[in-house]
């Protein structure tokens, strides 16, 4: 990883040595960037026609220890019409083998090129790479903004749409300069989502974080102000767990669909995104029910991580999903207990196992990783008499910066959760758990904790050896 620092007197004169810049429709230049962002080394101004059909991309590139250039698979099929200024006039520049070499960035380079959006995303139909959304186009820059594939590198970008033309990004804002998204070159790979088009925005603040709302506006109206409810108490029972919203931000870019159905995802890393494709018919009784919301938003207190630990982040997420809106009054105490039980047995490792970080099925990233969350959970109230747990835990992650917008590495992830609880729980029971399969006798845990179904009803057992911390997990937050 290379620390590069630049000044805006270094990219004036590059600006001026890679030829004339490119003037949108509000008058604004790639100069404009650079002199907004003079912190960042790579800087980008796109362009997006009324149609969706194309974007128009300029970019300059200081100094770069690699002269491949690239974007996220498959999308470097759509990029089109590179240029590059070579100091006498542009010279194009063809795609090889998936990337384009342009020898002139080694010493700096001014580029511009176009990205066929439309054709993206009818091609290729996914919305981490392009693909249509009632009426939009969900591209994030990771998809267009050809870079080289060097890590530490500060980057910069603002999108001038056209005319009636929006442009939504869950990449970090510049912190001085309006209309400009900027981040570090490590998270240029799998960017937040993003979505050009016509979008009703709609701004909350809960809990010291901003949550911005953009939903499509398409032919499936919803109910806008039902929606936003639903959306902001979400976020107030993340906030309540956490101690406060995990992300200073976070886009939540809501598809209106046909019929009841609420579907999400979220994607992290240089920002913070989530995903709603919600039914045109749901109502406050079906957003009332509705688990997903929450579950995305527990994911953006956890930070992004290798694949192989993907069962912590789903895990953590399913496990605290039904306990913090219980504890809101959210959730009825026996539909947590019934849905733990009847959930945690597809967690159990089966044959062929080989522990939670190379065994990738639905069952053990989901419930594998919830009943790691319970044990673990369990295992630190009874060592600290109650005085700690796993509460404690996700709460200094985020308190130290931990969120889903920023990379850490599971061993810190643990680190820090086991000095908030005073403990080694979570990495002894991780190095237990990471490389072979542990037998949970899920019989044996649902007596102590005075749990049972017993003709379809849930019974509880206050006398049971650990009926106070099982009251324990639903109780009202003490925040």
């Amino acid at each position: 990883m290379r620390s590069l620092h630049c000044s805006s007197l270094v990219a004036v004169a590059l600006v001026a040595a890679c030829g004339p810049a490119q003037t949108s429709e509000d008058g604004r230049t790639l100069g404009d960037v650079l002199v907004e962002a003079p912190d960042a080394q790579w800087r980008y101004e796109v362009r997006v026609d009324p149609a969706l059909a194309r974007l128009e991309v300029d970019a300059l590139l200081e100094e770069a220890a690699t002269t491949t250039l690239g974007v996220d698979a498959p999308a470097e099929a759509f990029i089109e019409d590179v240029n590059v200024w070579d100091g006498r006039g542009w010279r194009s520049v063809t795609l090889q083998q998936g990337t384009f070499d342009v020898p002139e960035c080694r010493r700096g380079c001014r580029l511009r090129y176009g990205f066929a959006l439309a054709e993206a995303a009818a091609q290729v139909r996914d919305e981490e790479v392009a693909g249509w959304g009632q009426g939009a186009v969900l591209s994030p820059p990771s998809a267009w903004l050809l870079r080289p594939p060097d890590d530490g590198i500060p980057f910069a970008f603002a999108v001038r749409p056209a005319r009636g033309v929006d442009f939504v990004s869950g990449v970090w804002p510049h912190a001085r300069a309006e209309g400009v998204y900027s981040g570090d070159s490590v998270y240029l790979w799998r960017s937040p989502y993003s979505a050009f088009g016509r979008f009703e925005r709609e701004r909350l603040a809960v809990g010291g974080g901003v949550i911005e709302v953009a939903i499509v506006a398409g032919e499936q109206p919803l109910d806008r102000a039902a929606t936003l409810r639903w959306i902001e108490g979400s976020a107030a029972t993340v906030a309540e767990y956490f101690g406060r919203f995990p992300v200073p931000r976070v886009l939540v870019l809501v598809l209106p669909r046909p019929g009841q159905r609420i579907h999400g995802k979220e994607i992290g890393g240089g920002g913070a995104s989530i995903i709603l494709h919600v039914g045109a018919e749901a109502s406050e009784p079906h957003f009332a029910r509705d688990w997903v919301n929450v579950h995305e938003m527990i994911h953006l207190g956890v930070p992004a991580m290798p694949r192989e630990h993907l069962w912590l982040t789903e895990g953590l997420a399913t496990y605290v999903e039904p306990l913090a809106r219980a504890r809101r009054g959210e959730l009825d105490v026996e539909k947590v207990w019934r849905d733990m039980m009847e959930g945690m047995v597809h967690g159990l490792p089966e044959e062929g196992d080989r522990g939670l970080d190379r065994t990738p099925t639905w069952g053990r990233t989901y419930w594998g990783g919830a009943l790691f969350a319970l044990v673990a959970d369990l295992e630190i109230r009874k060592r600290t008499g109650s005085e700690r747990s796993l509460d404690d835990a996700l709460r200094a992650v985020v308190r130290a910066g931990g969120h889903n917008g920023v990379f850490w590495s599971i061993r810190r992830f643990l680190e820090v959760g086991d000095r908030a609880t005073q403990t080694t729980v979570l990495t002894e029971q991780y190095d237990a758990w990471a490389g072979r399969p542990v037998m949970v006798e899920l019989a044996a845990l649902w007596r102590d904790l005075g749990v049972a179904l017993e003709d379809g009803a849930v019974r509880f057992d206050d006398e049971a050896p650990l009926a106070e911390h099982r009251r324990a997990l639903t109780a009202p937050s003490s925040l």
